[in-house]
């Protein structure tokens, strides 16, 4: 950013402290690789890809995320051990007093500041019980680091910003090797400490000090600073990669449109701030005040808990020498150079070395800090290192222990945790089977063609969940009015058959889940059906739940029994019943099955 001071233009170069906050994201990943904090982010966010992506830095919003709700685990399950029951009863009245605007702020520092004093002291005293205790306090450390560095942020508290990243964040910057943070957020320090002792720039350093102009607001709210740029990705570079922008569509190669798009982008901005103003698109809660949302966290909350209380990295009866791995089972000794546990000496180091160096000078890698993955004996193919997913081959193993055929053979084709021949690589769900195609081409071959239209038949066997399909009704009727309905419907398919059985699926767990999933993008909600009640909703919505489903052929069943209509209920699939069915009733004579 520019530096206006009179008529002299002083030009200095800010740090962004969104992408410096991405780096310090994706060094804690780097340092706490193979610890099991992949395992408890899973926890959070099912699935490897978004896990792997929080580690390296990137889906910044759900990695602010779910380190603060990991840490706030670790908290409670520290609280356990450290708190009595009649501390842990003062803190809740506390905490219920603070929210009900009972008790302000002057009364409830004293009592936060003991409660604070008594965490630092027992993490310290964790720190001393070994090295995987000290792993796992450090990381507590680190996520407070976040925490406090977009506090000043929002804050607009220059000093406390600049603090932050001279005290924690460069030695974590160095030890996990992004070295060019490290040199550059060490060099932007030392231009802002030059610029406070300038005599000639006292002004502009008392608008970053005193009135917080080095960050960006979007109101005059307390808790509003936001980062420079930040507020370039949402506003100019959304703009600009959005529908419309000059990276989309005719825009791409298009010199005039440029042209145009740079010189109109200040008057639509002011159109899109009053229509923002129109919908009061700021006034709704945050979404992290929302129930759904709070509830959400205090169930990923419990997840990472109950790992915590069976995993207990903090287990004192632990030999201190070791360091454990609890996502691959490795232990380290202190001969193998591991040296995750140390992230603050090991950096540290590396930056007294840059001392009166330049800033071009290459920092060295083998000084970086050893994590846990490094005890993996990473396999070559032509002298490179091939990365494998343990989970992929664990389950491709699985499969071939039950087959005949052998390990060569099996793996020439790619490892997958999933046939994708069955699934889908987008959802992991089971392909949707074309029925149509299949009854085309095969079922006319295995049937015949005989006409028996007009001779009688004994017994007719209906497929429910067919039936449910067939009939035709609409919101607004009894619930009693559409049973009568497939009643009629019914009696008219078997008005020449001595017997009727209608055999209706179970909805509890199938091969068609994940059919069933599909189909539940457009449902209505869970209801409760009774006779006199009144059909809310339309035939598709009701029946694409599987809960209503089963309501419905409760009521069906009553209906067709008290007409001396066969009911039969599977627990699952009703396809081979139906089969057991019609083949049980060609005993006594012919059969006709509706499907």
């Amino acid at each position: 950013m520019a530096l206006y001071y009179n008529s002299f233009i002083f030009s200095l170069r800010r740090l962004g402290g969104f992408h410096l906050l991405k780096s310090y994201l994706g060094s804690l990943g780097n340092i706490m690789d193979d610890s099991g904090l992949l395992e408890l982010i899973q926890l959070i966010y099912p699935g490897s890809t978004t896990a792997h992506h929080i580690l390296s830095g990137g889906c910044f919003d759900k990695a602010i995320r779910a380190h603060l709700l990991i840490d706030a685990a670790i908290y409670q399950h520290v609280m356990k051990n450290i708190f009595t029951d009649k501390e842990l009863g003062e803190m809740r009245l506390l905490l219920n007093l603070v929210a009900d605007k009972k008790m302000g702020s002057q009364h409830t520092a004293p009592i936060v500041a003991v409660f604070e004093k008594k965490f630092e002291d027992t993490f310290k005293r964790l720190a001393e019980g070994g090295r995987t205790p000290a792993l796992w306090v450090q990381y507590h450390y680190m996520v407070d680091v976040i925490k406090n560095f977009i506090r000043f942020e929002r804050l607009a508290d220059h000093g406390g910003h600049l603090s932050c990243i001279v005290t924690t964040m460069l030695d974590t910057f160095a030890a996990a090797g992004h070295h060019q943070y490290a040199k550059g957020a060490r060099l932007y320090c030392q231009l802002m400490k030059k610029l406070e002792l300038l005599p000639g720039y006292k002004e502009i350093f008392e608008q970053f000090e005193v009135h917080g102009n080095h960050v960006v607001r979007y109101s005059r709210h307390d808790w509003s600073g936001t980062w420079c740029d930040i507020c370039i990705e949402m506003t100019l570079m959304k703009a600009a990669k959005s529908e419309g922008g000059l990276s989309r569509g005719r825009m791409r190669n298009s010199d005039s449109s440029h042209k145009c798009w740079v010189q109109t982008l200040s008057h639509f901005a002011y159109v899109n701030q009053r229509m923002e103003e129109g919908v009061k698109k700021h006034c709704p809660l945050h979404r992290e005040l929302a129930k759904t949302r709070m509830k959400r966290d205090a169930e990923a909350i419990a997840l990472v808990l109950k790992w915590l209380d069976e995993t207990n990295p903090f287990d004192h009866d632990r030999d201190k020498s070791l360091l454990v791995s609890f996502s691959t089972g490795f232990t380290s000794t202190t001969g193998d150079g591991v040296n995750a546990e140390r992230a603050a000496a090991v950096g540290r180091d590396m930056q007294k070395k840059l001392d009166g160096q330049s800033v071009t000078t290459t920092m060295e890698v083998k000084f970086k800090l050893q994590a846990l993955s490094s005890l993996r004996k990473i396999p070559k193919v032509n002298e490179k290192k091939i990365l494998l997913d343990s989970l992929k081959f664990f389950n491709r193993l699985i499969l071939l222990a039950q087959r005949d055929i052998t390990v060569e053979n099996a793996l020439q084709y790619e490892l997958t945790p999933i046939p994708l021949s069955l699934f889908s690589n987008k959802d992991q769900k089971m392909n949707k089977a074309n029925k149509a195609a299949f009854s085309k081409s095969r079922l006319k071959g295995l049937t015949d063609t005989v006409d028996r239209t007009d001779q009688a038949c004994h017994s007719l066997v209906v497929d429910g969940g067919w039936l449910l399909y067939m009939v035709k009704w609409e919101a607004g009727q009894t619930w009693q009015e559409i049973a009568d309905r497939y009643l009629r419907y019914v009696k008219c398919l078997g008005k020449e058959s001595r017997r009727i059985t209608v055999v209706f699926d179970g909805y509890n767990s199938s091969p068609k889940d994940h059919d069933h999933i599909r189909r539940t993008k457009n449902s209505c909600c869970d209801m409760q059906i009774r006779p006199d009640m009144i059909a809310p909703t339309t035939r598709a919505k009701f029946l694409d739940n599987t809960h209503n489903k089963s309501e419905l052929i409760q009521l069906l069943s009553l209906t067709f029994q008290r007409c001396q209509i066969t009911v039969e209920l599977g627990d699952n699939d009703a396809d081979t019943l139906i089969v057991r069915a019609a083949l049980a009733a060609a005993i006594d004579g012919s059969v006709e099955v509706s499907l």
